[in-house]
């Protein structure tokens, strides 16, 4: 029964390598790639072998279309550092290449040098046209198969633990809760349920959360579950040892997570930076709150880029060209608001300027942008974004630049940092982006003990390469960017951990 299972292996392996374009087709699009798509004359494909395929149609589609698998080792022809937050960076190369988080392999933090060299385990996307396969651009969304979709996340229960039922008026509570829902009329039940449930999963995650804290658990707020802070959040939960157990927990961004670190809710938090100095000072989103002075910086992982997304085909190429148009800047409480009603003022424009001024979500905003609903989108995050390549394959995208009169100005009133987006950081993008961004910041209180936040620090700096699995933007970690763009004061065993390195 073995053997035959290993003969159908290699049959289907076979089978599935027959179709399609060949190891030397690939060979030479894959270097056409990374000439147009990324750097002329930096990386050569030394060497690729074909992998596998599997076929798949898009929902009302007739073409056929093939996924094909590769491993390839890519020989630099010059010195590059991928981890530079100014340059074209392993996130970009990932796109290009069809690759994971894992699938780009041989990075070094301080730069690669000329002949060393990356394996790459990635992907290519075809589709048949007249007989034949062309190279075609990935479809994220109905993907079925080895390349799939996300996964949805659902609040993670043990269902092995007892819970005590000596409780009895946390029973009592529930079962008031139980008798509102039988008196349901029947009529919206299915989305009533569907609330219920998605709410009473954020409360149940919120209680494990606090529990593990109170049980000695290193305790780590990111984001949105299918997020980079989560991805980094739960790389560092793997990467933990049983002594400092730690475990990484979604919630809904920066500003809940400055929150939970100034309660002492949680040991750790990653935010942006500038909420964090808004925290700091009790300022514009913190405006009604007390100024979180215990908040203390630990790390900074990676910047996150501010910018102005349209269509090309609107021809909106300067921000005054936004004047009379539908903007859309983000739902209320959200990083993506907050700076883009500082990039608004520091225009001098005001609501008036503007047709109209949506608040809504980042996905939301996206489906609008494509329909035609807004003009442009102002957002702030990791670059590239995976939802913007995705966008811009299916309509080709523009990103506005910032004058440096503005970049100037918003550095000296807010606390962002000057950023380039080189060209080609988005496919099609032929010049350099001049924006402003901030980073992603790890941030904790200033009580928690300085020996946590050392070993927290030793895992960031010794096992980047591991965290990188996770999320691409892990790369962009070195001991020198770990201080850069920092917006509140440094915790002491930061400080401690950050001198002793310098020595």
């Amino acid at each position: 029964m073995k053997k035959l299972l290993t003969y159908i292996f290699i049959l289907v392996s076979v089978l599935g390598c027959s179709n399609g374009p060949d190891g030397k087709a690939l060979n030479v699009e894959l270097q056409t790639k990374l000439d147009t798509e990324f750097q002329k004359d930096l990386l050569k494909v030394k060497k690729l072998s074909r992998r596998g395929s599997y076929s798949y149609s898009e929902i009302g589609e007739s073409v056929k279309r093939l996924m094909v698998y590769y491993k390839a080792d890519l020989e630099f022809k010059s010195d590059y550092k991928l981890t530079d937050w100014n340059t074209l960076n392993v996130g970009s190369l990932s796109y290009i290449l069809g690759a994971t988080a894992s699938g780009v392999q041989g990075i070094k933090s301080v730069g690669n040098k000329k002949g060393d060299v990356l394996t790459v385990f990635g992907t290519a996307s075809y589709k048949k046209i007249d007989g034949k396969w062309a190279i075609a651009a990935p479809k994220y969304k109905q993907l079925k198969g080895k390349a799939g979709g996300q996964k949805k996340f659902v609040a993670e229960i043990d269902e092995s633990e007892e819970y005590d039922s000596n409780l009895p008026e946390y029973k009592k509570k529930l079962k008031i809760l139980g008798n509102i829902f039988s008196e349901m009329d029947g009529k919206q039940d299915s989305k009533i349920i569907q609330v219920a449930e998605f709410e009473l999963q954020k409360i149940l995650q919120k209680a494990r959360m606090y529990s593990a804290m109170q049980n000695g658990v290193v305790t780590i707020a990111t984001g949105s579950p299918l997020g980079n802070y989560f991805a980094i959040g739960k790389g560092l939960e793997d990467l933990s040892q049983k002594k400092n157990k730690t475990k990484a927990y979604a919630t809904s961004g920066s500003v809940e997570n400055c929150h939970l670190v100034n309660e002492k809710k949680v040991v750790f938090s990653i935010v942006q930076s500038d909420m964090a100095a808004m925290a700091y000072k009790g300022t514009e989103l913190f405006k009604d709150s007390i100024p979180m002075k215990d908040m203390r910086a630990v790390a900074a992982l990676y910047p996150e880029a501010f910018m102005i997304v349209t269509l090309k085909k609107a021809n909106i190429r300067k921000f005054s060209d936004l004047t009379g148009k539908k903007i859309s800047i983000g739902v209320k409480g959200s990083g993506h608001r907050a700076d883009a009603i500082q990039v608004i003022k520091a225009h001098g424009f005001t609501r008036s300027d503007f047709s109209e001024i949506r608040e809504t979500s980042f996905r939301s905003a996206i489906a609008e942008l494509k329909n035609n609903a807004v003009d442009a989108i102002f957002l702030t995050g990791a670059v590239p974004l995976t939802a913007l390549n995705k966008l811009n394959e299916e309509h080709p995208i523009h990103i506005v630049s910032l004058h440096g009169k503005i970049i100037k100005k918003l550095t000296q009133t807010i606390p962002v940092i000057p950023m380039i987006l080189p060209g080609n950081t988005y496919k099609g993008q032929k010049g350099k982006i001049k924006t402003v961004g901030v980073t992603a910041l790890i941030v904790t209180h200033k009580d928690t003990d300085k020996l946590v936040v050392e070993k927290l620090l030793s895992t960031l700096v010794d096992q980047t390469s591991e965290l990188a699995k996770r999320s691409v933007q892990a790369n962009n970690i070195t001991l020198r960017s770990m201080r850069r763009g920092v917006t509140v004061p440094l915790h002491k065993g930061a400080s401690v951990f950050y001198s002793k390195k310098r020595k």
